[in-house]
């Protein structure tokens, strides 16, 4: 099991691309740099949140504070427009900016300075 919830990781990749990215794009970021798996069908989850909606109670789809976390790190979502395959085009998730982003997130939860150095030191390598 992974130390921290999908939504961390995802908001952790976010950070490092700031023209932003499909759920699937920060999912192969993430085990590519850090060797996390994360699911991406969370995408609809993220969302729900960045739309601020409250979380299902029944199925506990994410935490409470998600939502708020979202709004605060200004987290916007989009539909890519240039996805030319089959299919549901993807949703783009991007922050506003993506240095304050990253120092926003580390003041709210300073236990992900080991993981921000860990993809800072695999990234020189990928």
């Amino acid at each position: 099991r992974n130390p921290y919830s999908w939504w961390i990781y995802t908001m952790a990749a976010l950070t490092y691309l700031p023209k932003g990215a499909t759920m699937i794009e920060i999912q192969s970021f993430l085990y590519e740099t850090a060797n996390i798996n994360i699911s991406a069908s969370t995408a609809t989850l993220l969302r729900r949140a960045i739309k601020r909606q409250s979380p299902c109670l029944v199925r506990r789809e994410y935490t409470k504070n998600l939502p708020t976390i979202a709004n605060v790190l200004k987290l916007t979502s989009r539909l890519d427009r240039f996805k030319n395959a089959r299919g549901k085009r993807p949703y783009v998730f991007q922050f506003e900016d993506a240095s304050a982003a990253r120092k926003s997130l580390l003041s709210l939860f300073p236990n992900l300075k080991p993981l921000f150095a860990h993809i800072d030191q695999t990234k020189k390598l990928v």
